[in-house]
């Protein structure tokens, strides 16, 4: 396979092994990105290491890469999320299998492949994956003893009989260190959804891409009234709103953000007249600059000083990240509602759909607005489809396909 660096035929079994291994739970997870390339690559090296094929140039090794990347986006994954990362660095993982011409590559594989083990670890921290993950570092080493023997693979089954040998020996010290060194919290924190999603807010969302949910029981705030507690009919929070939609996922349009509200943005509803309600909002640490308040803040306090800004969508965001304890005071008139103007600019978005998803949905809302006639009568049949059809709630509602709100409103519910 090596032209510049020969590499046995027990080393190269031993190499696949071990990368098959590592990458069968990602596999799971991530099917559609991960097993094409990773068996492209497997097979195309089987290909050269036989000597029938040569190396990919360059622009191959490039395009696939594109390729690779693009899936990841169009998957829905944010750029900067630790899901995207990971799938970043197990693609380096299986492409590396095309560039193997040296002997530091070698090594470079080896490396990769204990920072598999550690990604691995992000997504699942239980016993069976300890042990699988275990199994994983064996045969890692096994590859490297095989490698680097001197003997060139005359024996097959030497590497795995010296890995043995030296996880055996290894086993008392791993011992003592359980045993003798103290257990630290950790120092670092990584926030990953894993394979199970959890319940909970997220800046965004793409329905149909988690098979299960699990409750998560995690405080996300406390609030605190001033008197009485307020009516439960009151007690809507808003922290944030997600209104633009690419087809397969929802986000929050870009907001202008204000220092103060503009008087003339609010008009009061003459059909209620509520108290206006003074409470005090503490956030626990979210690593996001949105605050959860009651509707129609008019005036708010952070304890600490932190700067406040309101957003046009009428949510109330910290100018920075919000990463302790944090205490704000708001005062909220629900009575207060924002101007029709204000909210043209999210109407206008949130009517942007793409044309290539959904097809059975919006012939259903083609045909249910032509039979109602106007807007209200048309928003309360959508709303009498939620009420009357049966549509229930579950932690396990199946991954959806690419027309995911087809499938929910027609076939999973």
């Amino acid at each position: 396979m090596f032209n510049q660096y020969h590499l046995s035929r027990s080393a190269f079994t031993w190499l696949l092994v071990c990368q098959l291994f590592l990458l069968m739970p990602h596999w799971l997870r991530f099917p559609a990105l991960l097993l094409p390339p990773s068996l492209i690559c497997v097979l195309w090296s089987l290909q050269i290491f036989r000597g029938r094929w040569s190396y990919p140039p360059q622009i191959i090794r490039g395009v696939f890469i594109i390729a690779s990347v693009a899936g990841l986006v169009a998957q829905g994954f944010r750029w900067h999320s630790t899901e995207f990362m990971v799938c970043l660095l197990l693609l380096a993982y299986i492409l590396k299998l095309l560039e193997m011409r040296e002997h530091r590559d070698v090594l470079i594989m080896a490396y990769l492949s204990y920072f598999v083990i550690v990604g691995q670890l992000l997504f699942s921290q239980s016993l069976a994956t300890a042990l699988y993950l275990f199994m994983g570092l064996f045969l890692c080493t096994t590859f490297l003893i095989s490698a680097y023997s001197a003997r060139d693979g005359s024996d097959f089954f030497l590497p795995l009989k010296t890995a043995s040998k030296m996880t055996v020996l290894s086993l008392p010290i791993m011992l003592v260190a359980f045993l003798v060194f103290p257990r630290l919290q950790p120092f670092w924190s990584v926030p990953l959804s894993g394979a199970k999603a959890k319940t909970g807010i997220s800046d965004s969302m793409t329905p149909g891409m988690f098979s299960e949910l699990a409750k998560s029981d995690q405080l996300a705030f406390r609030g605190d009234f001033e008197g009485d507690v307020p009516p439960l009919r009151q007690l809507y929070w808003r922290g944030l709103v997600l209104t633009q939609f690419d087809g397969r996922r929802w986000t929050a349009l870009p907001e202008r953000r204000l220092n103060k509200w503009n008087s003339d943005d609010f008009s009061r509803d003459q059909d209620q007249s509520d108290q206006p309600l003074q409470y005090m909002i503490t956030m626990e640490p979210s690593f996001k600059s949105w605050l959860f308040t009651l509707a129609s803040v008019v005036q708010s306090r952070a304890v600490d000083g932190e700067n406040i800004n309101y957003l046009r969508d009428a949510t109330v965001q910290t100018t920075k990240p919000i990463l302790q304890r944090s205490q704000f005071k708001f005062r909220s008139e629900i009575s207060m509602i924002r101007d029709v103007q204000v909210y043209r600019y999210h109407r206008d978005a949130a009517l942007e759909l793409p044309a290539t998803f959904n097809p059975e949905t919006r012939s259903f809302a083609e045909a249910l607005y032509e039979k109602s006639g106007y807007d209200k009568a048309y928003i309360d049949a959508v709303l009498g489809f939620f009420h009357d059809e049966d549509f229930y709630y579950s932690l396990s509602p199946g991954r959806l396909g690419e027309h995911y709100i087809d499938d929910f409103l027609f076939r999973s519910r």
